[in-house]
């Protein structure tokens, strides 16, 4: 049972950090195409990576949490 909870914890991480990788890539070319400023498309895409990781994070943990 304990192996079937983290089996499916690890299947939601992946499917978080795919989420956030397209999130991050479509931000970071948008950048580039706006600006043409490598640096600056390298940092949006890093926070928009964060920011989608986090926020997709808590949303599982709130929905997966047990009301007591």
């Amino acid at each position: 049972m304990g192996n079937d909870i983290a089996a499916a914890r690890l299947v939601w991480l992946a499917i978080a950090i795919l989420a956030a990788f397209f999130v991050s890539t479509a931000a970071g070319v948008i950048s580039w195409l706006g600006n043409h400023d490598l640096g600056d498309s390298l940092l949006l895409g890093g926070a928009s990576f964060a920011g989608t990781l986090l926020l997709i994070l808590t949303v599982i943990q709130f929905l997966d949490r047990k009301d007591e």
